[in-house]
């Protein structure tokens, strides 16, 4: 099982966050809605990894959602790495999905690679891109299995990325 931490903030919509929790609803894990820190997003991780009691913890974005199957992806590759990372197909404002690229989400890690980060998570990593952090904690093993939908959309962190079909 693996603990699954979903950041709640000012531009949560309520029907993205609900696809969201409906797509984790068959997995093999345990979910954890956070309050995030505005503006912080560091802070809000740092919480949400250290909460629950699984083996294995990740986070979803409440904008986004998984596919059938990818938390048991990322179980079964956490049992020989201390990291893992998924495929993502990549869901633009028009509705047409793209993908899979690989290295962004979804980015798991054993209870035991994170822990002792957790007390300096939020200040060694403020205002850095949430997975170059993981990286540098445990350098993530690739799963080749699409496991993840990522909403590109104007008011998300990650906006200034630009989707190049």
């Amino acid at each position: 099982m693996i603990d699954v931490h979903i950041l709640m903030h000012s531009g949560t919509r309520p029907g993205w966050l609900a696809q969201c929790l409906e797509s984790l609803a068959s997995e093999p894990c345990t979910v954890h809605v956070v309050r995030g820190a505005e503006g912080d997003i560091a802070a809000g991780r740092a919480r949400g990894f250290a909460l629950g009691v699984h083996p294995y913890v990740t986070f979803v974005d409440s904008d986004d959602y998984v596919l059938p199957g990818a938390m048991a992806a990322m179980c079964a590759a956490l049992e020989h790495h201390d990291a893992a990372v998924g495929r993502e197909m990549v869901l633009l404002q028009n509705g047409e999905l793209h993908g899979a690229i690989a290295g962004h989400h979804l980015h798991a890690l054993r209870r035991s690679a994170i822990a002792p980060h957790l007390q300096t998570y939020g200040s060694r990593f403020a205002g850095r891109h949430c997975c170059a952090a993981l990286r540098e904690i445990a350098e993530p093993a690739r799963v080749d299995a699409v496991t993840y939908v990522w909403r590109l959309h104007e008011r998300q962190s990650s906006r200034n990325w630009r989707w190049m079909p």
